[in-house]
């Protein structure tokens, strides 16, 4: 019986589960934690699975993935050998890049095939977000009162509390990434209609607001606050719920905006810059030598993207090829990316790469709402559907700033949600079985 029991426990259906599972906690962990859980996954997947892997029938968006991730090492390869052979340059970073981001079409088969094929637990995999997400929220709000995480990290800049994430200011992002698992894991999987439920919902929506406030993040708190308007659109039984915490974050808001000078500075500085780019961008005062002010920060880096662009516009040059080539353009001190996905996939891919890319994102928007207008699906299913939905249609929308699309943490965030969201939006069967949260096993 106790044989069994571990053989059940550590089958090979388990095992990867848990590894997928674990991929929230690697995100705090660190890209180190990500590769070795990524590169496990895909391990293991080709080991127990190998060319059943591909059993599955790839849609029409998955071949427009795959013929992305080709280009891209293509690009990436003819690159290198050109600049080998006519420039005598040596640098083979674009083409090792290039080789190495293949790993993440091979994680998306993989992820495709396990929801397919009814291997992967979404339902253990949301759970694992929740719960990783509570952390976070949790230690961060803590960091904040107390001046120290709860494993003693200290609190070093004044406007953020970076929580686990050391040096790095990225809590925020994380939050905003992850919070809308825990947000709906009551009504996800609990009666919607129970008072005490619907009391959490609110209190969880409050508290991870608060808690992105002190992070100190603004990008992300404008981007959580557009996905609950997002959820209310696709979500109509939660319109009385949203009434309350709009009132809750106004009142949230102007009570830090008044108790913390340096909260206030912090956002009273992010309006005016604000309305500065759009009152030059509506002016057409683009300049960069007459903008000033305007052109430092993200602006200026915006700015580098479209004139790396100019240089390879039809094919770019491949991956990590904007750091190359940006020193070639008038532009001054060059940053290690555009920060914005669509101008970094323009100055690295080209226009063949943009459009690729971009129509993968227009294919699933449109889905999407024919979904949403059809209705089909279970509770789960839908719920499961509208969550993935937002967290992909948020991530890549385009007025943004933005990481490098091309960075671990960034790569395996997106192909995980776009399995996921894929497989979700395109299968014929429901993928949830609906239960209870307290019937539910691994």
């Amino acid at each position: 019986m106790m044989n069994y029991s571990l053989k059940s426990i550590f089958s090979k259906n388990n095992f990867i589960n848990i590894l997928i599972a674990l991929l929230p906690l690697s995100f705090i962990l660190g890209n180190l934690s990500i590769n070795i859980n990524v590169i496990l996954i895909i391990a293991l997947s080709i080991f127990f699975f190998n060319k059943d892997l591909f059993s599955f029938k790839f849609n029409f968006v998955d071949k427009i993935i795959i013929i992305f991730f080709l280009y891209l090492l293509f690009i990436g390869t003819f690159s290198t050998l050109y600049n080998i052979y006519f420039n005598d340059l040596e640098d083979y970073t674009v083409l090792f890049k290039s080789w190495a981001y293949l790993r993440f079409l091979i994680f998306y088969i993989i992820l495709r095939y396990l929801i397919y094929s009814n291997f992967l637990s979404l339902k253990l995999f949301f759970i694992s977000c929740s719960v990783c997400a509570l952390l976070v929220v949790s230690d961060v709000i803590f960091q904040f009162i107390f001046g120290v995480n709860i494993i003693g990290l200290e609190k070093i800049y004044p406007r953020h509390a970076t929580s686990f994430f050391g040096e790095e200011a990225i809590a925020g992002s994380y939050i905003q990434r992850f919070s809308l698992f825990l947000i709906f894991f009551p009504l996800f999987f609990f009666d919607n209609k129970n008072l005490i439920i619907k009391i959490s919902f609110i209190l969880l929506i409050t508290v991870t607001f608060f808690a992105l406030l002190v992070a100190g993040n603004r990008m992300p708190v404008i981007f959580f606050l557009f996905s609950i308007f997002l959820l209310l659109f696709f979500q109509k039984n939660l319109k009385k719920n949203l009434v309350l915490f709009l009132l809750f974050f106004c009142v949230i808001f102007t009570v830090m905006y008044n108790l913390f000078p340096q909260f206030k500075t912090h956002y009273k500085g992010f309006f005016i810059k604000s309305h500065r780019i759009v009152t030059s961008v509506m002016t057409r005062n683009v300049d960069p030598e007459n903008s000033g002010e305007l052109f430092r920060g993200h602006f200026k880096e915006f700015y580098a993207g479209y004139e790396t662009w100019k240089l390879n516009k039809i094919y770019g040059a491949g991956v990590k090829s904007f750091k190359y080539n940006c020193p070639k353009t008038n532009v001054i001190n060059c940053g290690p990316h555009p920060h914005n996905y669509y101008l970094e996939l323009m100055a690295n891919l080209g226009i063949i790469g943009l459009i690729l890319f971009i129509s993968i994102y227009l294919i699933i928007i449109f889905k999407q709402f024919l979904n949403f207008l059809k209705n089909k699906g279970s509770l789960y299913d839908e719920k499961s559907k509208n969550i993935i939905f937002i967290l992909f249609f948020v991530e890549f929308f385009p007025i943004k700033t933005t990481g490098s699309f091309f960075t671990t943490g960034n790569a395996t965030y997106f192909i995980l949600i776009l399995a996921i969201l894929v497989s979700l939006l395109f299968s014929k069967n429901n993928l949830f079985i609906e239960k209870s949260f307290s019937e539910y096993k691994l």
